[in-house]
Parts: C-alpha cells; sequence; structure tokens
C-alpha cells in the first residue's frame, strides 16, 4: 500500500498514471456507451475518472505540503493537459456520433414492411433523417406506385397506428396526435388540421405546416402549395377498427396502442387554483384534445356553464362592476395596442356576455369553442362540429365604469387575489393574507 501512495503521490509518472487511468476509463466509457455494449459503462467511467481526479489533486498537494516545487509544477502542468485533452476528447466523442447520425440520414433508404398480415392495402415507408436523435421522414406507398409525403417524425413519435374505417378507407395516427386519412382505391391522402380532411395535393414529398386554417407541403419538384379547401370529419372515424402499427424499421405489428381513441377522450374539466370560493361563480380550464385547443369556461352554482373558448389573451383581470355583476378583462400587453377582450358574467340570468365592439352579445348556449365575434355577433363550434351563432345584443354604455378588482386569472391558469392600498401607502391582498 505504501508503494501505491509513493508512486502515486511522491513520483511525477504517478500523476502521468492518474491521467493515463482517466484517459483510458473515458474513452471506454464513450466506446461502450456509444456502441450500447454494456449499461453500467457509464459508472465505470465516472467512478475512474472521480478516482484519478482526486489522486492527482491529491498528489498535487502532497507536493506543495513537502515544497516539492518543480514535482508540483509537473503535476499542475500535467493535470491541466489532462483536462484539456478531456474536453478535446468529449467534443471528439459527440462530433463522431453526431458524424455518424447524420451520415446514417444521408445515405439511409426508404424502408416499408414486407408483410402486413394481408389487412392494410397499402404501404407506410420510413427514412432516417440527418439528425442526432432517431428522427424518420415518412410516406404512404399505393399498389400503383405512387407515393404521398406527409408529417415526419421530429423524436419518438414515428409509429403510426392504422384503422380501418367504415368506408373503406384507413386512418393513420401517430403518438403525436398527427392524423391522416388513407383511400388506398383513390390513392389519396388527407391530413386532419383544426378537424377537418385537408387534401394533401399531388407530388407531395412532405408537410411543411399545418393547422386549423389547411396544410402547407413541399412537393417533390421542390415548389410550395398548400390545401385549405378542408371538409368536416364529422362522423367519419366512427366505427373504426384497430388493425395494428407501422413501425419504422420496416414492419407491421399487430398490437398497438390506440391513439385516435385517447386523443378523442374529452379531457376534464379542471377548477381554476386558488379560486375565491367568495365569488358567485367559478372559471374552470380544459386542456383539450385533438378536436379542441381547449380553453375555459364559467360555471355557475345551477351546474350550468358557458364556454368562453381559449382566451389566448391572458392574463384577464377579474373585476367585480357597479351593478354587481363580474367583468374577465385581457390585461395582455402588445404592440400595437388593441382594444382588450372583456366578458361580462351576468349572475342573475346566468350568461355570460363578449363585447362586440360598443354593445355586449350574449355567447350562445352549447358552444364549446368560440370562433369568431364582433359587433351585435359571436359565433362558436357546437359538440356537433356546427357553427353557431348569437345575436343578441345590448348597448355596453357605462357598464364598465366604477369596477373593483377582485383578482388576476393568469396565463398558467392560477387565480391570483389582486392588492389594494392600505393606509400607509404598502398594498396587500384583498381578502387578507394570501394563499
Amino acid at each position: 500500500m505504501n508503494k501505491v501512495a509513493k508512486f502515486l503521490f511522491d513520483t511525477w509518472y504517478g500523476a502521468l498514471a492518474a491521467c493515463a487511468v482517466s484517459a483510458a476509463g473515458f474513452l471506454a466509457g464513450v466506446l461502450f456507451g456509444f456502441l450500447k455494449a454494456v449499461d453500467i459503462a457509464g459508472l465505470v467511467f465516472g467512478v475512474l475518472l472521480l478516482l484519478s481526479g482526486l489522486a492527482l489533486v491529491s498528489a498535487f498537494v502532497r507536493s506543495l505540503w513537502k515544497r516539492a516545487w518543480g514535482r508540483a509544477a509537473a503535476q499542475l502542468v500535467l493535470g491541466l493537459v489532462g483536462a484539456v485533452g478531456f474536453v478535446l476528447a468529449v467534443a471528439v466523442a459527440v462530433f463522431s456520433s453526431g458524424f455518424v447520425a447524420y451520415k446514417m440520414g444521408w445515405e439511409a433508404p426508404w424502408v416499408g414492411a414486407e408483410e402486413k398480415n394481408g389487412v392494410v392495402p397499402f404501404e407506410v415507408e420510413y427514412q432516417r433523417a440527418p439528425a442526432m436523435s432517431a428522427e424518420y421522414f415518412r410516406r404512404v406507398a399505393f399498389a400503383s406506385g405512387k407515393r404521398v409525403g406527409i408529417a415526419m417524425d421530429t423524436g419518438g413519435h414515428a409509429q403510426l397506428a392504422v384503422y380501418a374505417l367504415e368506408d373503406g378507407t384507413h386512418a393513420l395516427m401517430d403518438s403525436a396526435g398527427d392524423l391522416f386519412r388513407v383511400d388506398a382505391a383513390a390513392e389519396t391522402v388527407d391530413m386532419e388540421g383544426g378537424w377537418r380532411w385537408y387534401r394533401l395535393p399531388e407530388g407531395t414529398e412532405k408537410v411543411r405546416s399545418w393547422g386549423t386554417s389547411g396544410v402547407w407541403v413541399v412537393l417533390e419538384n421542390g415548389e410550395e402549395q398548400s390545401s385549405k379547401d378542408g371538409v368536416p370529419i364529422g362522423e367519419s372515424l366512427d366505427g373504426r377498427r384497430l388493425l395494428g402499427k407501422f413501425v419504422p424499421y420496416g414492419a407491421f405489428v399487430a398490437e398497438a396502442d390506440d391513439w385516435l381513441t385517447e386523443k378523442l377522450t374529452p379531457a376534464p374539466w379542471m377548477p381554476v387554483p386558488k379560486w375565491p370560493e367568495e365569488l358567485p361563480f367559478a372559471v374552470e380550464r380544459n386542456k383539450g384534445n385533438i378536436r379542441s385547443l381547449g380553453g375555459w369556461r364559467v360555471a355557475f352554482p345551477s351546474g350550468k356553464a358557458v364556454a368562453l373558448g381559449s382566451m389566448w389573451d391572458t392574463p384577464y383581470s377579474v373585476q367585480e362592476m357597479a351593478d354587481r355583476n363580474y367583468a374577465l378583462k385581457s390585461e395582455r400587453k402588445t404592440e400595437p395596442p388593441f382594444t382588450p377582450t372583456v366578458y361580462r358574467v351576468r349572475l342573475g340570468d346566468e350568461c355570460v356576455d363578449l363585447r362586440g365592439e360598443d354593445d355586449w352579445v350574449e355567447i350562445p348556449e352549447g358552444i364549446l369553442e368560440i370562433t369568431s365575434w364582433g359587433p351585435s355577433r359571436v359565433c362558436g363550434r357546437n359538440a356537433d362540429d356546427e357553427k353557431v351563432c348569437g345575436t343578441n345584443s345590448v348597448p355596453m354604455g357605462t357598464t364598465l365604469e366604477g369596477m373593483r378588482p377582485v383578482g388576476l386569472l393568469m396565463e398558467s391558469g392560477v387565480f391570483a387575489k389582486a392588492k389594494e392600498p392600505k393606509d400607509d401607502g404598502s398594498e396587500e391582498e384583498m381578502g387578507g393574507e394570501g394563499d
């Protein structure tokens, strides 16, 4: 033991040996970790690196204590060289792994499932993308040889569950919620956006972006094109039957998670945290699902609820009006400033109005989401995906004057009590101590 201690702490070549052990441990950890040969490689590497570093530092301190200045200087230089070498080795390892990943993407072929159990009349092909993580380009291949590119997987959502629909078409969905409809007979592919089907144009190589107003694609000739004439999904997904899933390594698997049913399941309405119990109404939040972006609603004591929509312009101040009703007013700061969105909660009628221009427009019952509004008009979408509009309006007058602040409905979905000035000029939360 004394000989080992003397070797490590009293000689310059002992310090060099410590550096060598740390370098070997690092290289072994990188090698085994990259090849995934053993899961414990990272732990072994870390232990070796820690022990060698402690040995080097101890040797340096011991040399200083013994006033062996030359040996201490040599050990310090070796430590700096080892640190620089460590950083360079990490950089080389990261670059190498990234280069290998990109090279795999550059040279990756399109791979499809050779055996689909005879239940799917088309193919989904995958191509490894040139990226550090496992990302894939995807396309639908038909029997004639025609191919239509769809939205790529950006990491972890490459698998596609396959559903047979009642009209003879098929639906594809990944775990991220991207939804497609494939008509093998007509050799067409539609993509969902805003709960509508948008047809992907002929010659689509890849989908660039999509949303509630359409789908934008890149064609095989490099040109960009959009599809904005969507049709409501309606009941086209009813009676679906899960067949299996496509996976990136070129296989069709009969066992699959039912992602579509999961995404269609309505998210529960949750009360806003810290909402004051003394207020005669409540505000609830819903995170939505594939059919809806979610939003907010006002819930009355009788159980009646009125949807407010996504309320993207949070935070909202909650204020008591002079007529004992309540207002929810957007406090979002924008450049240039715009007329803030304001809701009026009418307690006696258990209704909610939305400010149109100079009037209050009653939000119609049964809507799930407000889609547009203006002077004397509020429109939204109901549970059947039908457009519903309300035109019941009254002049706004001076109803927004003399309001008393109650609190703030923040973007995070948490309620914060308002503060009011005290006699000494400071502020305190209304209602006493805050939560």
